[in-house]
C-alpha cells in the first residue's frame, strides 16, 4: 500500500510543479500556453497511467493484449485533444515535425549518440539482473511476448504503431507544452530540469536513468523546437526496451546463444541505423529542416 500512496504522491507533485512555477513567477504572457492548463493536462496523464495500470494488473491472457491496444489509443486520442484544446498546437504542427539535421561534430549529435549510449546502458544491466528470471518481466511484458509470438504478424506491427502514437501524446505534454509554457517564466536550464522532472514523475517513477533521458530530449528540443526528432529517440528507447522480454525469452529457451553484451551492441548499433535512416527519409521528402545545428 505504502508503494502506491508513493507513486500517487509523486504523480501529484509532477501536477502541482507547474502551479507552483506561476505563483512564484506569475502568469505567462502568452494565453496560448498556461502554465494552469499545463497542470490540467498533467492530471489527464496521470489518470491515462493509472487506467494502463490498473489494466496492467488485471490483464491475464493474449486476448486481453488487443483490448490494451483499444484502451491505449483510446487514451493517447485524449491526451492529444486535451493538449490541442489548450494549445495552438494545430498551428505548430508544421514546424513541429521538421527534423533537424545536426553536423557529425555538433554537441547535439554528440548527445543523441550519447542516447543512444546510455539506453543501452539501461538495457544491460537490466538484463543481467532479468537472465534466468522470466517471470519477474511482469504481466504486461508476458502478455505483450506470448501475443506478438503468436500473431507475429499482426500483433507485432499493431503494438508498434501503438507505441508511436503514445510516445507522439508524451512529447507532445512533457516537451511541446511543457517546455512552452515553463519558458515564459524560467530560464533555460531550470526549464529543461523542471521539465524532465515532470515527465519522470508522470511515469509513476523516480528512476534516475528516466530523468537523465528527460533532459537529454529536452535540450534538443529547447534548442530545435523539433518534436520528430524527441519523437524519435524515444520511440528508439521504448522499442530497445521492449525487446528485452523476447531476448530473455529466447535465450532461456536455448533458441538463441549470443551474450546480454552482444545483444546490446547490436541494439546499439540499430538504433544508430534506424536514426540515419529517418534522417534520410526526411531529407528526401524535403521535410528535414533547413538549419545544420
Amino acid at each position: 500500500m505504502n508503494y502506491y500512496l508513493y507513486n500517487f504522491l509523486t504523480v501529484s507533485l509532477g501536477v502541482i510543479i507547474p502551479l507552483l512555477v506561476e505563483r512564484v513567477k506569475g502568469k505567462p504572457t502568452d494565453e496560448g500556453f498556461s502554465l494552469r492548463d499545463l497542470s490540467t493536462v498533467l492530471s489527464i496523464l496521470i489518470a491515462y497511467y493509472a487506467i494502463l495500470f490498473i489494466y496492467y494488473n488485471l490483464a491475464s491472457n493474449e486476448h486481453i493484449f488487443y483490448f490494451f491496444i483499444f484502451i491505449h489509443l483510446a487514451l493517447t486520442l485524449t491526451l492529444i485533444s486535451a493538449v490541442a484544446r489548450f494549445t495552438p498546437l494545430k498551428g505548430s504542427i508544421k514546424r513541429l515535425l521538421d527534423f533537424p539535421r545536426f553536423k557529425l561534430s555538433s554537441a547535439s549529435y554528440i548527445a543523441i549518440i550519447f542516447f543512444f549510449f546510455y539506453t543501452s546502458f539501461i538495457i544491460f544491466t537490466s538484463l543481467e539482473s532479468l537472465t534466468g528470471r522470466l517471470e519477474e518481466l511482469g504481466p504486461t511484458n508476458l502478455i505483450m511476448l506470448e501475443a506478438v509470438y503468436k500473431t507475429p504478424f499482426i500483433a507485432l506491427p499493431v503494438f508498434i504503431l501503438t507505441e508511436i502514437f503514445s510516445v507522439g501524446a508524451e512529447e507532445i505534454v512533457c516537451r511541446y507544452f511543457a517546455i512552452n509554457a515553463l519558458g515564459q517564466k524560467l530560464n533555460k536550464i531550470s526549464v529543461i530540469i523542471i521539465s524532465a522532472l515532470i515527465w519522470t514523475l508522470m511515469h509513476w517513477d523516480t528512476n534516475l536513468s528516466i530523468f537523465i533521458l528527460g533532459l537529454l530530449l529536452g535540450s534538443l528540443y529547447y534548442k530545435t523546437e523539433s518534436l520528430s526528432i524527441c519523437v524519435l529517440l524515444h520511440f528508439l528507447y521504448n522499442l530497445a526496451v521492449l525487446t528485452m522480454p523476447f531476448y530473455l525469452f529466447f535465450k532461456q529457451t536455448g533458441t538463441i546463444t549470443f551474450s546480454s553484451f552482444q545483444y546490446v551492441s547490436a541494439v546499439f548499433v540499430l538504433q544508430i541505423a534506424l536514426y540515419h535512416s529517418v534522417e534520410i527519409f526526411f531529407v528526401v521528402t524535403g521535410k528535414i529542416a533547413g538549419r545544420n545545428y
